[in-house]
């Protein structure tokens, strides 16, 4: 219900100093929906220094899928369509939130038999020619609140927070990058061509959708040395630069770097123990600076951070113990690329053959993602909620769901013959 004047009484007890508080520690969905309490809290919300605030508050979270099982379903959870299910891990409270859920047709799932096509967080999961998927849907950036996202062969920017999206032209390119250019405050994305790798573009995301070829780029990259696609690979936004993880066709394991403001790119320094011993698992963006997780040995990973960005120089800031019993009896750990440090605090997850396992900084495990009849891959991006407003995402969610091939799937309805529990 919404109040169009004061606040009712047992909101008016709350002191007005304290509604910001309040606030800024709630989901977005809820703060999105308290605008309805009153015009007082509408105005609140609405202002830009705290919508600015919110978004400095809310924690960045792992995103996985949950892809359905036919192996273990039972006949009736087979109907005509197959659901797509992106979650987003809260970490502190160990909980999930949905950030799309829809249905694609049955005939446009295919098995992933392809080595091109990977998930977790630096290889390929185990088992993987027996997953299902859609193969119409994948998530090829994260950044600021705003997912890329391709649905078919459709390009998508889409903010699950504040619901606003934006179709991006189709070029037939590949994904390498998703970024938010800072001089000019608009998103870019960084695109390899098809037959012409050694060429790489950037498309701005604005009302006009421009694109461009970025010169020079041949000294770094040729049709022999090429980029693996964002979804499968990503790379991480620190300092305004995107920085890969050591690509397959590398002599040694230095870093791929692309400043995103001269758009040239250049290589850095990895951490030592990546020259030594240690498996480069993921790279992060954490709270401002470049963190790598390394595995050494099978039992033992480490976060190590670039502590001085100008001058390259990293230090590892904890080592977590995996639980290799637990992982046993989990069906199996991912080959080496499935084990990630999410967090300064030592958050770890762990792809395994029946799910995901999240432990904490000492290897105790926390909770198994993992739903009936179905497998949790790990996603390679970090979401992080955002109700601020972009100018470029100016389509907001339709009022009666999808209609039509033009509009992206994430608003349709599934609470019709819906199988996934609400969690």
């Amino acid at each position: 219900m919404a109040y169009h004047g004061e606040p009712p009484a047992a909101l008016g007890s709350i002191p007005d100093d304290l509604i910001p508080e309040i606030l800024l520690r709630l989901p977005a969905p809820a703060v999105l929906r308290s605008r309805a309490v009153c015009k007082l809290w509408r105005s609140l919300i609405d202002d830009d220094r705290f919508l600015g605030a919110h978004r400095r508050h809310r924690p960045p979270m792992p995103l996985f899928y949950l892809h359905r099982d036919d192996s273990t379903a039972p006949p009736e959870l087979n109907p005509p369509n197959l659901r797509v299910r992106l979650e987003a891990i809260e970490l502190r409270p160990r909980a999930t939130q949905t950030l799309i859920r829809f249905a694609v047709a049955q005939e446009h799932r295919h098995i992933l038999s392809s080595p091109r096509r990977r998930h977790g967080w630096a290889a390929p999961a185990v088992l993987a020619d027996q997953i299902e998927e859609p193969s119409a849907f994948d998530v090829h950036g994260s950044c600021d609140g705003v997912l890329l996202v391709s649905h078919g062969w459709t390009l998508f920017a889409y903010n699950p927070a504040a619901r606003r999206w934006a179709r991006l032209p189709d070029n037939g390119s590949t994904i390498v990058g998703f970024y938010a250019h800072r001089p000019t405050g608009t998103f870019r994305v960084l695109l390899s061509h098809g037959c012409c790798r050694e060429e790489h573009w950037v498309l701005t995301i604005c009302r006009g959708m421009t694109q461009r070829r970025i010169p020079g780029t041949d000294e770094f990259l040729s049709d022999q040395n090429r980029l693996r696609p964002a979804c499968e690979s990503p790379p991480a936004l620190v300092s305004g630069c995107l920085h890969w993880l050591p690509q397959s066709f590398q002599s040694n394991r230095d870093l791929l770097t692309f400043d995103t403001v001269s758009e040239t790119f250049r290589w850095m320094r990895p951490p030592p123990a990546v020259e030594a011993d240690g498996h480069a698992q993921a790279l992060l963006e954490l709270d401002g600076m470049l963190a790598m997780t390394l595995t050494r040995g099978g039992d033992l990973a480490q976060l190590w951070v670039m502590g001085d960005y100008e001058e390259q120089a990293w230090f590892c800031k904890l080592q977590v113990s995996l639980p290799v019993d637990h992982i046993g009896r989990f069906g199996g750990a991912v080959h080496l690329g499935g084990v990630a440090i999410v967090s300064q605090e030592g958050d770890v997850l762990i792809q395994c053959e029946h799910g995901l396992l999240q432990c904490d900084s000492v290897g105790r495990v926390q909770k198994h993602h993992q739903l009936e009849h179905h497998r949790a891959v790990a996603v390679p991006h970090m979401f992080k909620e955002n109700i601020v407003p972009h100018d470029c995402l100016d389509r907001q969610q339709p009022r009666e769901g999808w209609e039509g091939r033009q509009s992206p799937p994430f608003f349709r309805d599934m609470r019709d013959g819906c199988y996934y529990p609400t969690p």
